[in-house]
């Protein structure tokens, strides 16, 4: 197994290079450069690039995810707060409109699990402001 050190530099490297190149654009090689680490561990530990994919958005939702939570009745202050945060860090929402753009195929597996069950929570909140009359039923709440 890699050292916990070695596998952070990983992920982070990982998360500029997909950030900033999209699935399509990103390079292993320009990830282990920038990581400090071979090609080879690489694809040992995550697997295929797509699979790292995986592994940096659940890694950033698990650290970042709880910065920004709605509310019932405070989804004004849940948007400007989403605003805030990616004004500050818009590195989770490129990947995810990379992903979007790119229409990654994600299978099942446990980090896309872990993302279904975290946005989960945010459309709950977003039911509950509906129910009680705060938010337009009328609205989509995804």
């Amino acid at each position: 197994m890699a050292a916990p050190d070695t596998k952070a530099r990983i992920m982070a490297a990982a998360l500029e290079e997909f950030a900033e190149h999209g699935v399509s654009g990103a390079r292993v090689d320009r990830i282990a450069r920038n990581a400090k680490a071979n090609k080879e561990s690489i694809y040992r530990y995550y697997g295929l690039k797509e699979e790292l994919l995986e592994q940096v958005l659940g890694e950033y939702l698990r650290t970042n995810g709880d910065n920004v939570s709605p509310e019932a009745n405070a989804l004004d202050e849940y948007v400007a707060g989403l605003f805030r945060h990616y004004q500050h860090d818009p590195r989770y929402l490129r990947l995810c409109l990379w992903e979007g753009m790119e229409r990654v195929g994600l299978r099942e597996n446990p980090a896309l699990a872990e993302r279904r069950a975290h946005f989960a929570e945010k459309l709950e909140a977003v039911r509950s402001s509906q129910a009680d009359g705060t938010v337009d039923p009328g609205l989509d709440p995804r």
